[in-house]
């Protein structure tokens, strides 16, 4: 179901909700916009900016991965020099 379609449903059963349905719906999306706002407000502008960029960069394949074994070998070969 697309997203339109999600919110028409949502606005019709929500013109003909009882009072402790409109409540309960309420008090889900309070505590949601709240839990968006704690997680959001726990990250600098900066940290959220460089957080961004790197998620874009994750998902465009830019950045390079290491396995443990990997960073192992590669300190072991710089502490031998």
């Amino acid at each position: 179901m697309t997203r339109g379609a999600l919110t028409k449903n949502i606005y019709q059963y929500i013109d003909t909700a009882d009072d402790k349905i409109l409540k309960a719906v309420y008090t889900i999306l309070e505590e949601h916009a709240r839990s968006k706002e704690e997680h959001e407000s726990m990250l600098t502008k900066k940290q959220k900016a460089e957080l961004d960029k790197t998620l874009a960069d994750h998902k465009a394949g830019k950045l390079k991965y290491y396995t443990t074994g990997q960073v192992k070998q590669a300190v072991a070969k710089a502490l031998k020099k």
